[in-house]
């Protein structure tokens, strides 16, 4: 295979991560409403693909890469819970202030991801990080002061982090396969230089 299994389950997690973002940031913003369609692709793609991607990543001793993984796919868990318990009559549909406590919770998270991320060996990763924490920093003032304007702005976040995720896992593979620098990756090597 072109890539090793360690490097394989951390564009695996990334692609999952990135995919599910954009699909949470696209409704969100305000680009289709069956929360259902989005409870689904939630699950698998953001929650059990994850939690595979995180398991793999503990296996091969890259814990912090792992937490990372294993705290998108629990938000995403809960994000799957909160659309489906009240379906099954388990709990009342959560309101915005219960909403903007959730990404109050996850701002810390998120924000501690990027102070960790600064020094990462590409750009794209403290890039993702930052659209993240302002993602949820969006979505928790739009959620408690019932802003429309704020939850958009956190739905172009979410957009904006997932398309640099998926182009993160995406430009890994095709550059590692081809061991030469044919996507940009913003970690300091010329376009067209060669991998060794």
């Amino acid at each position: 295979p072109f890539l090793d299994e360690d490097n394989l389950y951390g564009t695996f997690g990334t692609a999952c991560f990135g995919t599910g973002t954009i699909l949470l940031g696209i409704q969100v913003w305000g680009g289709y409403s069956n929360g259902k369609l989005l409870t689904i692709f939630g699950f698998f793609f953001g929650c059990l693909g994850q939690v595979v991607a995180g398991v793999m990543r503990f296996k091969y001793r890259r814990y912090a890469g792992g937490t990372t993984t294993f705290f998108f796919s629990l938000n995403w868990a809960m994000n799957a819970c909160y659309a489906l318990f009240p379906t099954f009559g388990w709990c009342q549909p959560l309101g915005n202030k219960e909403l903007g406590y959730h990404n109050l919770l996850a701002c810390f998270y998120t924000f501690l991801f990027l102070m960790q991320n600064f020094n990462a060996p590409t750009l794209l990763i403290p890039l993702s990080s930052f659209f993240t924490f302002f993602g949820f920093v969006f979505g928790c003032i739009g959620n408690f002061a019932d802003s429309n304007t704020l939850r958009k702005m956190a739905g172009v976040c979410n957009i904006s982090t997932g398309s640099v995720a998926f182009y993160n896992a995406f430009s890994s593979t095709i550059n590692t396969k081809y061991k030469r620098v044919l996507l940009p990756y913003f970690d300091g090597k010329q376009l067209g230089q060669r991998l060794d």
